[in-house]
C-alpha cells in the first residue's frame, strides 16, 4: 500500500509539478505549478481570461453526471482539478467508481480524438479522491436515492457499459483522501480554487477541520443545498443534500474566512431539460474544435437520463429532467444570472425539522438580543434567478 501510494503521488507531481519535485516528495505534498494544462489555457485564451480552478465534490448521480461532463467538456471557463466523492445518491464507494467512470468516458471519447482540443491532454490530469462514508454524526445515510438514479447511480442501463465505461488506462484514486487533496490544491493555487459541492457538506467540513487554514486559502465554496422559500424534496422541511448531513451544512454555513454561496431548490426546481431537448442532445453530432459534448458523452447521458426522467414523470408529471447540479455549476460560470441574498444561515439538526435551513437576511431586522445567528458570517444565498437565461446557457452547452 505504501509503495502504491508513493507511486501515485510521484506520478501526480511528475505531471503537475515541474519545480521542486524532490522537496515536494519528501514533504508528501501535492503542490503543483501555476502552469495550467495546455487545453484549459488554450480555451481560456480564446476568451481572454484564465479559467476558474474548481474541485467538484460529488455523489454521481445522473444530474451529477451532466454537471461533471459539462464542466470537463464544454465549460472553457472552468479548469477541473479534481473530483472528490461523497455519499448521497449512492454510497461513497460507488460514488468513487462513478467519478472514475465519468473521467474514463471523457478521456476515451473517440470522437474527440485528434481534435485541437486534445493537444496537451497527457498533462491535463483530473484526480479522484474518496471522501467520507459517513455523516459528521457517525451515521451512514439510511436511504440511498436508487429510486431516482438507479442502483448504480447512472440509471442501471446495461447497453454500452463495456464500450463507454472502459478505457485503456484506469483512473487512479489519490490515496491521501479528499481532505488532503483539497488542501494541497488550495495550497498550490492560493486564493484561486473554488470547491463546487454537489453533495453533502461532509467532505468540505472534514477538510476544514483537518486543515484550519484551508478556508482562507480558497476562492470560494459553492454548495448545492437547501430549500429556503419552497418545500423540500425529502420532506416539506428539508432538501436532500442538507438533510443527509445537517450538522455538516450548519458547520459549513458558520465558517469564517471564506466566501460561501448556496443554491437550493428555490432556483434549481425552475430549470428543466425537456424530453425533446434530451433527444436533441443525443442526436446532435460532435464537431471537432467545438467545446461541446462528444457523441459518446451525449449517448451516455441520454441513456442514463431515461431512468431519471421516469422518476420525474411519476413525481412531477414532467417528461424531462431537472438539472440541479448543472445549475449549481452555472453559479460559478455566470453568477450574474442569479440574484444573491446576503444572510446568516442556520440548519436545524434535530426533530422533524432536521435539515431545514433558516436564514436571517442582512439588514432585515436589528435584534435586541444575541441569538444563534448573531455571530454567524454572512453568506450568499440564491433565492431566484434568470431561469430562462440559465436554461438557454445550459442547452447551448448540451446541444
Amino acid at each position: 500500500m505504501c509503495k502504491n501510494r508513493a507511486r501515485i503521488e510521484r506520478s501526480f507531481m511528475r505531471q503537475m509539478c515541474a519545480k521542486s519535485l524532490h522537496k515536494k516528495a519528501r514533504n508528501a505534498s501535492l503542490e503543483m505549478t501555476t502552469n495550467a494544462p495546455a487545453k484549459a489555457d488554450s480555451r481560456a485564451k480564446k476568451q481572454g481570461k484564465s479559467p476558474i480552478k474548481v474541485i467538484i465534490d460529488t455523489d454521481p448521480g445522473i444530474d451529477d453526471a451532466f454537471a461533471v461532463l459539462m464542466s470537463l467538456s464544454c465549460a472553457p471557463e472552468l479548469r477541473v482539478l479534481a473530483l472528490t466523492s461523497s455519499f448521497g445518491n449512492v454510497r461513497t464507494e460507488k460514488a468513487t467508481e462513478n467519478c472514475k467512470k465519468l473521467l474514463r468516458i471523457y478521456k476515451s471519447s473517440g470522437s474527440r480524438k485528434g481534435s485541437e482540443d486534445e493537444k496537451g491532454d497527457e498533462d491535463d490530469v483530473v484526480y479522484v479522491a474518496e471522501g467520507s462514508k459517513k455523516a459528521l454524526n457517525g451515521k451512514q445515510k439510511e436511504h440511498i436515492a436508487d429510486f431516482v438514479h438507479g442502483k448504480d447511480g447512472f440509471g442501471d442501463f446495461e447497453k454500452d457499459k463495456e464500450d463507454l465505461l472502459e478505457a485503456k488506462e484506469d483512473v487512479e484514486v489519490y490515496p491521501g483522501g479528499s481532505a488532503k487533496l483539497m488542501y494541497d490544491l488550495a495550497k498550490t493555487y492560493p486564493g484561486e480554487v473554488t470547491i463546487i459541492c454537489l453533495a453533502t457538506a461532509t467532505n468540505v467540513v472534514n477538510a476544514f477541520r483537518e486543515y484550519e487554514d484551508l478556508p482562507k486559502m480558497l476562492r470560494s465554496v459553492v454548495h448545492l443545498g437547501g430549500a429556503y422559500t419552497v418545500s423540500g424534496n425529502v420532506n416539506p422541511a428539508a432538501e436532500a443534500n442538507v438533510y443527509a448531513d445537517a450538522e455538516a451544512a450548519d458547520e459549513l454555513y458558520g465558517t469564517h474566512g471564506v466566501d460561501i454561496y448556496a443554491v437550493g431548490l428555490d432556483v434549481t426546481m425552475n430549470v428543466r431539460m425537456t424530453e425533446e431537448n434530451l433527444i436533441k442532445m443525443r442526436d446532435t453530432k460532435y464537431v471537432k474544435g467545438r467545446e461541446t459534448l462528444t457523441d459518446e458523452e451525449r449517448q451516455f447521458l441520454f441513456n442514463s437520463s431515461q431512468f431519471y426522467m421516469n422518476y420525474h414523470i411519476k413525481s412531477l408529471n414532467f417528461r424531462g429532467v431537472l438539472q440541479h447540479d448543472s445549475v449549481c455549476v452555472m453559479t460559478v460560470i455566470h453568477p450574474e444570472m442569479f440574484e444573491w441574498t446576503r444572510a446568516r444561515v442556520r440548519v436545524a439538526t434535530e426533530s422533524f425539522a432536521r435539515g431545514m435551513v433558516i436564514m436571517d437576511k442582512e439588514g432585515e431586522k436589528n435584534w435586541s438580543f444575541e441569538n444563534a445567528w448573531t455571530e454567524r458570517p454572512l453568506m450568499n444565498v440564491a433565492l431566484t434567478a434568470d431561469f430562462e437565461a440559465i436554461e438557454k446557457a445550459l442547452m447551448e452547452r448540451f446541444i
